[in-house]
């Protein structure tokens, strides 16, 4: 080594205390290597001092270099050769762009401690380096300096094929509200047409403000938390999340003016499949009666076109429309949306208003999948009725492999999940957290207008559908204390299914005049009944309301091997029944339709027991075959 480097080399040692307020970094970095000193990569003949401190982890363990990622914070610790603690350290790094010495403002203030955390200072540094130096200002004369080469290296985080909240300043600590990062996250991934996905491990705090993040790409939320907090709403009509297709809205406007029921054609041409909403506001339908009764909806449904006009026939039209009031044309989305992982908490608010709040998740777009989502209800007691996560105006949609928490009975009924015109939607492997007999909570699910209703291997406490489901199908699953609510037409199918903590199996809802319109299959399942007496089909309809339509019984009921297991009940054959008696008077003015056919095969009751078909003898017209 030439004189004028180690001359260099002494001078800063002598130097350093002169330095720390004022001095640059020099160029030259020296290092010590097998004993020696290294200056600008090259070995000297110089004996580094013994009384050297060195850097270690928080294992003790010495080290001279460390991968450090980008959202990674580590701890460095400076000890003497005789692992004597040093607590006045001047620690420095040759590039704070890249890894920041925390806490060191200004640059070289000294850190009177024997540990420092470093961290990156820059989002975009992956694969470079910095050199971190730790100084011990307590030696004297004796150079007395330890260095770390930081590589910073990737967090693992895809930036080139996703989107992450954390870029967008989130936090993910629970307490920070990261809500105005995870919106514009997602604008970002909408306008990118790039997908979105959560932290590992990141719990997220979503305030009651007036936003509404807009979901247009596949997102994974992975096992990352989104607590909800609705104690203190700007309102309780805005959306958490809105999951929405790109196409455009357009109304039918003057090419379809009218539609006939069970019209097969459209008489036009559409760019793409789509679902077609249509209304008639001069006609009222499902005008409910009762403790809720009210003047009715208008007259609306949804069904689906193919791009030659042809209305699908599994969605047929139901109604005759004179005149159309208002409609919209939702083209379906060819690539399926997946929206998967995360666990959402929400601390319900207790407005005493009664208002139903839109708060959690809002589908709108046609061939979506909610998969693997969790979501638990805190601090529901008397709290305000909830829609729940809700799928409206969409097509195709399946929620699978996730559980949600039954809401406790509030001044309305309060639900977990919620269709509303909806075509095709699909619940697989969709399980309740909490009891799905306790009858303080009201249920998950409920649904209005809508077809083609599939619960397939579902644990919940209720199936409900209020004004009205064109086919339905329960297959492979344990429903609650509500059992199955429903109303409608078409085919109804309950196959391999167990109800348990109620006396009804079907309850046709009395509200809106206990009608279904078409055919029901009961098929391998199990009636686990409560009560002295119970019914397979429940209902009550006296015909002095009308509900806006003509009212039915099943016309043709299929029942095939059903076991009831009958404990509660009394001890006679007349502790279940078929039907209820439905209280129709003898001239009614709305009577209703009875069935046309009735087959029972291999209905047993646990006591050996029979049946009867009902107390009323409204039913002795139907044809009945009994195996």
């Amino acid at each position: 080594m030439n004189g004028s480097k180690l001359l260099w080399l002494v001078g800063i040692a002598l130097a350093i205390g002169f330095l720390v307020a004022t001095c640059d970094t020099p160029n030259t970095t020296p290092e010590i290597k097998d004993g020696l000193w290294w200056v600008d990569g090259e070995k000297t003949d110089v004996p580094a001092p013994t009384a050297s401190i060195m850097i270690v982890n928080d294992k003790g363990d010495r080290i001279t270099h460390l991968d450090l990622r980008i959202d990674q914070q580590y701890t460095l610790y400076a000890k003497g050769p005789d692992s004597k603690e040093l607590t006045n350290i001047l620690w420095d790094s040759d590039n704070p762009n890249i890894v920041s010495v925390h806490r060191m403002t200004p640059r070289f203030a000294v850190v009177t401690r024997s540990s420092v955390q470093i961290r990156v200072a820059n989002k975009d540094v992956v694969g470079q380096t910095a050199i971190i130096t730790a100084t011990s200002l307590e030696g004297g004369n004796t150079l007395t300096e330890a260095f770390v080469t930081v590589t910073v290296y990737s967090d693992g985080r895809d930036r080139e094929n996703f989107i992450y909240y954390y870029d967008f300043g989130a936090v993910g600590n629970g307490e920070t509200c990261d809500f105005i990062a995870i919106y514009e996250a997602h604008r970002e991934a909408n306008r990118l047409n790039k997908p979105v996905r959560a932290d590992y491990g990141a719990t997220y705090l979503i305030s009651g403000m007036a936003l509404t993040a807009t979901i247009q790409t596949n997102t994974d939320w992975r096992d990352a938390h989104f607590i909800i907090d609705d104690r203190n709403l700007a309102s309780p009509k805005i959306w958490v999340f809105q999951i929405t297709s790109r196409h455009t809205i357009q109304p039918l406007g003057n090419t379809v003016t009218s539609l006939t029921r069970g019209q097969t054609n459209l008489g036009r041409t559409f760019e793409h499949p789509s679902l077609i909403k249509v209304e008639n506001n001069t006609i009222r339908r499902f005008i409910r009666h009762g403790s809720n009764q009210d003047s009715g909806q208008p007259q609306q449904e949804v069904f689906l076109v193919d791009i030659h006009g042809n209305v699908c026939p599994t969605t047929p039209i139901l109604w005759d429309y004179e005149r159309i009031t208002a409609s919209a044309i939702r083209p379906i989305d060819t690539e399926q949306l997946t929206i998967s992982g995360g666990k959402f908490t929400t601390i319900e608010n207790h407005n005493p208003s009664g208002i139903y709040h839109n708060r959690n998740i809002l589908i709108e777009r046609s061939n979506t999948v909610l998969d693997n989502f969790r979501h638990y209800i805190v601090d529901d007691y008397a709290a305000s009725p909830y829609d729940g996560l809700t799928v409206r105006d969409a097509a195709n949609v399946t929620i699978q492999n996730s559980y949600f928490t039954g809401r406790r009975l509030s001044i309305h009924g309060t639900y977990g999940i919620y269709a509303h015109r909806t075509v095709n939607i699909v619940l697989r492997n969709v399980w309740q957290t909490n009891d799905i007999t306790d009858t303080s909570c009201w249920g998950i699910f409920a649904s209005n207008e809508s077809k083609n209703i599939i619960f397939d291997t579902v644990s919940l406490s209720r199936f409900d559908a209020h004004r009205g489901v064109h086919n339905a199908t329960i297959k492979d699953s344990t429903l609650g204390h509500a059992g199955i609510n429903i109303i409608g037409s078409g085919l109804l199918t309950v196959q391999n299914t167990t109800i348990i903590g109620s006396n009804r199996f079907i309850n046709l809802r009395s509200d809106y005049g206990s009608t279904w319109n078409g055919d029901i299959v009961i098929q391998n399942s199990v009636f686990n009944t409560i009560g002295t007496t119970a019914t397979i089909i429940y209902g009550d309809n006296d015909g002095t309301w009308n509900f806006g339509y003509q009212t039915f019984l099943p016309q043709t009921i299929m029942i095939d091997n059903l076991r009831v297991i009958d404990t509660s009940l009394n001890k006679n054959d007349n502790a279940l029944r078929i039907f209820a008696s439905f209280n129709q008077a003898t001239n009614a003015q709305f009577p209703m339709v009875i069935p046309q056919e009735i087959t029972i095969r291999n209905l047993i009751r646990d006591s050996s027991f029979k049946f009867i078909i009902s107390t009323s003898n409204r039913f002795n017209n139907a044809h009945i075959d009994i195996y």
